[in-house]
């Protein structure tokens, strides 16, 4: 692709990003649109890998209905080791993402429908797949105890994402069973079992795979929340052939989070 056209392309996007960036501030009470931005960070060090795996994003926009978001998006993946396989596909990635997002909320309860569009820029030479791209599908989240008076209580949460960076729909579901445990203050430790399924539509064997996890979930609530997981892990894949038909490993999760 020209390299001017693609200049254009990001030039076009950071003046829409400017623009839509300033009419918040002032419009935004005469639209009674209300204003967000968050937070959201999470590194995991994986064992048998020897890599620490990073993810972090910020969004800030308005809301101008309670089941609609606008937003400008920023967002890093980033890697210890970036290893490319034959067919150029991307294990660990390294790259930076910036564009607008428009997410809706009223579907159904517990359901977000995400549509992100930008440009991505490879932070990796092993790399090469930046320029346009985004993200399109949905999220779910639902909390809930079979009795009332259990300490015990799940968590399922799932997302099914069409990525273009990596022309391919990514799909995940994880069900999260925890135990009050005990806390005080606002630091609570929680036993955890989580099973995990994940799917993609091109069929590499690390996308495709069954896991368990069993650990604890250490969080403190205060003006940046924390939340610290160590878990095993014990799994499986079922695309195959495959190099690693099951395996086991020990990971660190390190989560941080805050809305503004």
């Amino acid at each position: 692709m020209d390299r001017s056209f693609q200049g254009q392309k990001v030039l076009l996007l950071s003046y829409l990003i400017m623009i839509l960036g300033i009419v918040p501030k002032c419009y935004a009470d005469q639209f009674t649109m209300k204003r967000f931005s968050d937070l959201y960070s999470e590194q995991t060090g994986l064992m048998s890998a020897k890599t620490i795996a990073t993810f972090s994003q910020i969004r800030a926009g308005w809301s101008p209905w309670q089941t609609v978001e606008a937003y400008v998006v920023g967002r890093i993946g980033a890697d210890s080791r970036t290893m490319l396989e034959q067919g150029n596909f991307v294990y660990n990635d390294n790259y930076a993402f910036l564009g607008l997002g428009l997410d809706y909320l009223g579907l159904f309860p517990g359901v977000r429908v995400i549509g992100q569009l930008g440009v991505s820029q490879d932070l990796s030479a092993k790399i090469n797949r930046g320029g346009l791209d985004g993200r399109a599908g949905f999220m779910t989240f639902h909390s809930f105890r079979l009795q009332k008076e259990s300490r015990l209580y799940s968590e399922i949460y799932s997302d099914h994402l069409f990525i273009k960076r990596y022309q391919n729909i990514l799909s995940s579901v994880q069900v999260r069973i925890f135990h009050e445990g005990f806390g005080f203050g606002k630091f609570r430790a929680e036993p955890m079992f989580n099973w995990v399924t994940a799917l993609d539509s091109e069929g590499y064997d690390f996308n495709r795979f069954v896991e368990a996890r069993l650990g604890f979930r250490l969080s403190f609530r205060g003006p940046l929340d924390l939340m610290l997981i160590p878990y095993f892990a014990f799994g499986g894949r079922y695309q195959m052939p495959t190099d690693y038909p099951t395996y086991r490993d020990f990971r660190v999760l390190l989560i941080l989070s805050k809305n503004f």
